[in-house]
């Protein structure tokens, strides 16, 4: 899907104009897409991690819990499914030109509890209360090549323990009463034209 961490870092600014506009939230990080990354193999112990790739310099940024932000957001791609679908201009037929996308997503907070002075679920609230459903301008804006943009909220895990051992593979257990991982799983549906596409587009920094 073209222009998905692009979607993914619009989706962080959107919360943080609208669920975490409040002071408490100011210093949370926001970040796009990540992958897990082995980050450290000494001693025969392979730890891996979730990284943000930065194009620029071609290194990764390792996503953690962070002591001095509210919390740390990020994205994972869960998987990616596409259908084919009849071109105007080829009269109803099926060229292949036209596909809609849609990719199961996860985004992840490590917040720190201090800071944000709220419940688990009343964070999870706050956050699927406000989520943005794809036809905002700074969505539909990404590029005129995506036709439609939706996003939809599907669920949430609050399972400190399964989420720790799903994103931080070969690391001891360390979310301590003051922090916490919540994951919200959703999806990301968009229509383009294949063929038409610029990497270095889809791959640019999100706007401001």
């Amino acid at each position: 899907m073209p222009y998905l961490n692009r979607i993914t870092e619009q989706l962080g600014l959107q919360l943080k104009a609208t669920a975490f506009s409040d002071k408490r939230f100011a210093s949370a990080e926001y970040y796009g897409i990540a992958y897990p990354v082995l980050v450290d193999n000494r001693d025969g112990q392979n730890k891996m991690a979730p990284c943000v790739p930065q194009p620029s310099t071609g290194e990764y940024l390792q996503m953690m819990l962070n002591d001095n932000a509210a919390f740390v957001a990020y994205h994972k791609i869960i998987n990616k499914v596409f259908q084919v679908l009849p071109d105007k201009a080829n009269y109803g037929r099926f060229s292949g030109r036209n596909l809609t996308a849609q990719a199961t997503m996860q985004m992840l907070l490590l917040y720190n509890r201090d800071i944000i002075k709220i419940l688990p679920d009343e964070l999870e609230a706050m956050l699927v209360t406000n989520w943005p459903d794809g036809s905002e301008t700074r969505f539909t804006t990404i590029s005129n090549q995506l036709t439609h943009v939706a996003i939809r909220p599907i669920s949430s895990n609050f399972n400190y323990a399964a989420l720790w051992d799903s994103e931080f593979r070969g690391y001891d257990f360390n979310v301590t009463p003051d922090r916490g991982i919540l994951s919200v799983t959703y999806t990301i549906e968009s229509a383009f034209r294949t063929g038409c596409f610029n990497l270095c587009d889809c791959n640019g920094e999100a706007g401001q």
